[in-house]
């Protein structure tokens, strides 16, 4: 497609140069390109009719890629019993989402936005942008899976150390799938559950050493 747009871009041109002339007044951005036409045509004639297939195969494919680091997890802290909600495989599928991702990314940039896309304040329209907050959904669901057993389990340092390490895998896993804009959302997400532990960590313990404080015995010296 990049071939072709090169061979038609001398009648690109003469088409963008009657544009300005014949209406000087109006918006001269952006200007007409094949390439630019393809892409509209590629999103509304292919891409939209096989879109939600396309997402529920990445969220399966997304969920079996973290299910594996999940399993690192697991085999590191056995009490990670409430890990195995996701689903198991042993199929290495970050290639293929990558591959995914880089063609959403393809039909989502234009003559502007192609310079930012390694910026954490990129923004980027259809249909990367519904990949973005499909993404960020299914982040949440594995977030709270191993902080649901937390939350009923506290108190034990290497149950702590276990997620902090599997949410780090996670972070490693899509770092290599998704754009930086994505990514620091996903970061955001995740620092919100650890807060949100870690203060029910804490005053789950303080109220516990108050509890020891009341039925202690006082000592006389």
């Amino acid at each position: 497609m990049v071939e072709l747009d090169r061979v038609l871009n001398p009648i690109a041109k003469h088409m963008n140069s009657c544009y300005e002339s014949l209406f000087p007044d109006l918006c001269q951005y952006p200007q007409f390109s094949f390439n630019r036409a393809m892409i509209i045509l590629w999103k509304k004639k292919v891409y939209l009719k096989i879109k939600s297939n396309l997402i529920d195969s990445f969220v399966t494919l997304l969920r079996e890629q973290r299910a594996e680091e999940i399993k690192i997890g697991k085999s590191k802290c056995k009490d990670f019993s409430c890990l195995s909600v996701l689903c198991t495989s042993d199929t290495n599928n970050s290639e293929l989402l990558a591959r995914f991702v880089q063609s959403v990314v393809d039909l989502s940039v234009n003559e502007l936005t192609v310079h930012y896309l390694g910026s954490t304040k990129a923004q980027l329209h259809e249909p990367y942008e519904e990949l973005n907050k499909v993404v960020l959904q299914q982040t949440r669901y594995a977030c709270r899976c191993p902080f649901r057993d937390f939350y009923h389990k506290a108190g034990e340092s290497m149950r702590i150390k276990c997620c902090r390490e599997t949410l780090e895998s996670d972070y490693k896993m899509l770092e290599n799938i998704v754009l930086p804009c994505t990514l620091k959302e996903v970061c955001q997400l995740k620092q919100n559950h650890m807060e949100k532990y870690f203060r029910y960590y804490i005053q789950r313990r303080l109220s516990q050493f108050k509890k020891e404080q009341r039925v202690t015995p006082a000592i006389d010296l």
